[in-house]
């Protein structure tokens, strides 16, 4: 590496990088692992079930009236499942040309599965009712995880017929 101009530059040993990045990893782990204690859907987890669930997952956040996922995205744009940190979101379903609201999601809750086990396009657009902050799980992480609540998940997906016949 050549500097261009005059710089301060700082540099940090091996052995104290890697404790910071563990510390990290383990805070976040831990700010995580309470978080999806409270998550009913995750309950049947045990402690290490959860645990692994903690690491893989992103923090998002969606300021008020975003568009989180859109009704009809598929591929890359339906790859991610996502549980409600903080805020609510509301869920909507366009039917000829004419969008209504099918359900509120609030902190706790989840969605976006229906794309990820069924590998079809995303069934409605879920906006955030202001600032949201969420935790996602890409598809990969999401099948190798959840297997054990994909029972209650497919149970609960059932429900979502009714939204679609609704409208």
């Amino acid at each position: 590496v050549k500097a261009t101009s005059d710089m301060t530059l700082w540099s940090l040993d091996r052995v104290s990088f890697r404790r910071l990045l563990i510390s990290n990893l383990v805070s976040k782990r831990q700010r995580f692992e309470s978080f999806l204690d409270s998550v009913i859907i995750l309950s049947s987890m045990d402690k290490y079930e959860r645990s692994v669930v903690a690491d893989c997952l992103i923090e998002d956040t969606a300021k008020d009236g975003n568009a989180i996922v859109k009704q009809g995205d598929s591929g890359e744009l339906a790859d991610k499942f996502y549980i409600i940190v903080e805020g609510e979101c509301r869920a909507t379903i366009t039917k000829d040309g004419k969008e209504a609201e099918v359900k509120r999601i609030k902190t706790g809750e989840y969605f976006g599965e229906i794309a990820l086990m069924q590998s079809v396009p995303r069934k409605a657009t879920v906006y955030a009712v202001g600032d949201v902050r969420l935790l996602a799980l890409d598809s990969k992480a999401f099948n190798r995880m959840l297997g054990p609540v994909e029972s209650i998940i497919k149970r609960n997906m059932e429900q979502y017929k009714s939204y679609e016949q609704d409208n």
